[in-house]
This record gives structure tokens, sequence and C-alpha cells, in this order.
């Protein structure tokens, strides 16, 4: 699925990046930079490191579960 997906983003033209290993202080540090606009991934590690939009457990159809802090409030 990944390999998949990667390829549609290349497809369509949108940059990237493939995090190895546990890199969460890495991935916050791009998103609180303004690099990356969301995270996609299989944890909650990020967000205690203050990523605000989260895409969790993504499946093949591309649907997955976002989390977005500024919406929190309607839990």
């Amino acid at each position: 699925m990944i390999h998949l997906f990667i390829q549609e983003l290349k497809n369509i033209k949108v940059d990237y990046v493939v995090s190895p290993y546990e890199s969460d202080a890495q991935l916050a540090f791009l998103y609180k930079s303004k690099v990356v606009d969301l995270v996609i991934t299989e944890d909650s590690d990020l967000l205690p490191y203050g990523v605000e939009k989260v895409l969790f457990k993504m499946d093949p159809q591309g649907n997955g579960i976002e989390i977005d802090m500024a919406n929190i409030d309607k839990c």
C-alpha cells in the first residue's frame, strides 16, 4: 500500500518524506516549521510533540482517522 501511495504522490507531483524508524521529533519539527501540512502515522506519538494535524491508520483505500486539533472542541 505504501508503495502505491508514493507512486500516486509522484504522479500528482506532491512532495513527500518517508521517515525511517522512530522519527516523531523530526516529523514534529517539519510540521512546526510549516514544511509539511500533515503527518500520516500508525500511532498517536506525534500529538504530544505538537503536531496538530495527523492522519492515523490509513487503509489501502486511503481512509484513516484525522485528528485536527483546531476542531478538538467538537469531539
